[in-house]
């Protein structure tokens, strides 16, 4: 008979209201300038475009391969879109859950380690939804999941148990392969998993054992990279798939300001309290790492389990000590080299922090101690602390300690933000809630959705009507314009930052700009004022608008500053492309 999660303590309570109150605010947070290209992308490729030749990305199709078919099931909404986001996330957070409670952890400890992902990532930025690296969290989980699965097998005469574990390795490869396909920094915390799955194998069955397997899974990963490639030709995406990761990808990766030891640091307080969980969940993995290469283990021993019973009986090398959907083994290797790529491969951007702060949570739920639920506890308490007035120059300095710099009050405590939940679930994801929702909306890269649509409003009177390829949108904030305007945009380059940002190529790109049929072009005050916008100004009769009185001179000769300015709303200008376009460029 199935036993209610309630009655398991108070952790399945506090999850339940923080996924209730979460949920709906979650929902109508407005998409990320990421997930307005990756939308864009989609409907290319269900309109029957070539993606790379159309829209121009850096990345790996998978993301866009998701979007179009959610799009092509459900729509447009991004209600819809956020949604998939929350299955995805819930379904990665279920698969360590399981895991978790198969190895022995307690109910009333589950509780609270869900309540802790929710109250994570439930209110996180909206730079940090549907985004690649969230999303290819689950399929690591579920090839990690199939590889402590394959291990649990016990093998008869008949030999049936080997074909299924072939089968399985098989699905593990593939599982791999599909999160390479959505980003392929997945491959480090791969190779971590299966080095450490290979030294176990090794142990209890030798090389024959060992190679077969690696065998298996490499036909896996290849069977699913083939699928990828023979989309790619038949959609006739394949020639600028290489042009694009040849010519212009080594040029994207080769731009970091940033170095090494600030990547190393921000690792810790990118996420303030949730990002110190690192300084723990660090040598609790290295533990791990230490018993998987110094003790040798027994010929018949299994994985180490995700179990909830103390560190002693968990470290007892004697027998079989039980198993789990996710052995603590794997899970430290793949925490350790998910930890590996974000640190040296990727860019500090703060989404590709959040699958390692599961990982940690996960990680630290397996001792005697129930940190998520001293976690949970601490941040809502230490957020009413942060709204209190200082007290003193103490308290001061505590506030700036530098693991918590960048701990700020939790949302689900700001009753103005809180109070808009009953208008989440009547008018949806609206401007109006969109902005006052949004955590990044007063930010270069952002959208102030309010004033784009009026934007959009003017755009649609404009006389001729605008036709495909006659809108430029210059900045990543105005995008969403053609999704509002159901125009396809003058060029294949949408953030226009990013592709300028590879200086090579900058001559290809203005000529792109110069070839094209654009008649307006919508640009974002913003990213050159590095502030919000001065109230609209106005022009007296038979006069024309023109740029704000501070506005840099090095810009003004730049396309589209150059071009007559027709409207402004807010933070955005509409420029009419008329006379010579000078130089295209971002930066003077």
């Amino acid at each position: 008979m199935a036993v209610c999660p309630f009655q398991h303590g108070w952790g399945w309570r506090v999850a339940a209201v923080v996924l209730a109150a979460g949920g709906p605010l979650f929902v109508c947070m407005p998409p990320w300038t990421d997930v307005t290209l990756y939308d864009l992308a989609a409907r290319n490729v269900l309109r029957g475009g070539v993606h790379y030749r159309d829209v121009f990305d850096t990345n790996f199709p998978g993301m866009v391969w998701c979007l179009a078919l959610l799009r092509g099931l459900v729509g447009s909404s991004s209600e819809w879109l956020r949604l998939a986001d929350l299955a995805v996330i819930g379904g990665a957070s279920a698969v360590l859950a399981v895991g978790l409670k198969r190895g022995g952890v307690p109910p009333s400890r589950l509780g609270w380690f869900v309540a802790a992902c929710a109250l994570f990532y439930l209110f996180l930025s909206e730079f940090n939804h549907v985004q690649r690296d969230g999303w290819m969290l689950l399929p690591a989980l579920l090839a990690a999941e199939v590889r402590q699965r394959r291990w649990r097998l016990r093998c008869d005469p008949s030999g049936r148990c080997s074909v299924r574990r072939c089968w399985l390795a098989v699905g593990e490869g593939m599982l791999w392969g599909a999160g390479v396909w959505l980003k392929p920094h997945v491959s480090i915390p791969a190779l971590a998993v299966l080095g450490a799955g290979s030294v176990l194998l090794y142990r209890r069955g030798g090389w024959r054992l060992l190679a077969g397997d690696a065998a298996a899974v490499l036909a896996g990963g290849f069977l699913c990279g083939a699928a990828g490639i023979v989309w790619l030709m038949a959609a006739g995406a394949w020639p600028y798939f290489l042009d694009i990761m040849i010519r212009w990808v080594p040029g994207y990766l080769s731009y970091w300001p940033e170095g090494l030891a600030f990547r190393a640091g921000y690792l810790f307080r990118c996420f303030g309290p949730w990002s110190a969980l690192h300084a723990l969940a660090l040598p609790i993995a290295a533990y791990w790492l230490y018993r998987l290469i110094a003790i040798r283990a027994l010929p018949g021993t299994s994985l180490a389990p995700v179990s909830s019973t103390s560190m002693k009986r968990l470290s007892d090398d004697s027998g079989d000590q039980g198993e789990g959907p996710i052995g603590i083994t794997l899970l430290a290797t793949l925490y350790v080299g998910w930890l590996l790529q974000v640190v040296v491969v990727q860019k500090p951007f703060d989404y590709a922090h959040v699958p390692p702060v599961f990982l940690a949570l996960a990680l630290l739920t397996v001792g005697g101690w129930n940190a998520s639920k001293l976690l949970v506890l601490g941040v809502l308490a230490g957020s009413l602390l942060l709204q209190l007035p200082p007290v003193s120059a103490a308290w001061q300095r505590m506030q700036q300690f530098p693991l918590l710099e960048r701990w700020t009050a939790h949302p689900l405590l700001d009753r103005e933000r809180t109070g808009l939940w009953f208008r989440c679930w009547t008018e949806g994801s609206t401007p109006e809630l969109r902005n006052r929702l949004g955590l990044y909306v007063h930010c270069p890269c952002a959208t102030n959705w309010e004033e784009l649509v009026q934007i959009a409003d003017y755009l649609r009177h404009v006389r001729p009507p605008l036709q495909d390829g006659e809108l430029n949108c210059w900045h990543d904030g105005t995008h969403p314009l053609y999704l509002l305007l159901n125009l396809e945009p003058a060029t294949r380059y949408l953030h226009y930052g990013t592709a300028f940002s590879i200086r090579a190529r900058v001559a290809e790109i203005a000529e792109a700009v110069v070839s094209s049929r654009q008649r307006y072009v919508v640009s974002d005050l913003f990213p050159v004022l590095g502030k919000p916008a001065d109230p609209p100004f106005s022009a007296a009769p038979g006069q024309a608008l023109r740029l704000p009185p501070d506005f840099p001179e090095p810009y003004r000769q730049l396309f589209p500053w150059n071009q007559p300015l027709v409207f402004r709303c807010g933070r955005y200008c509409v420029h009419k492309v008329d006379g010579p376009l000078g130089v295209i460029d971002i930066h003077p």
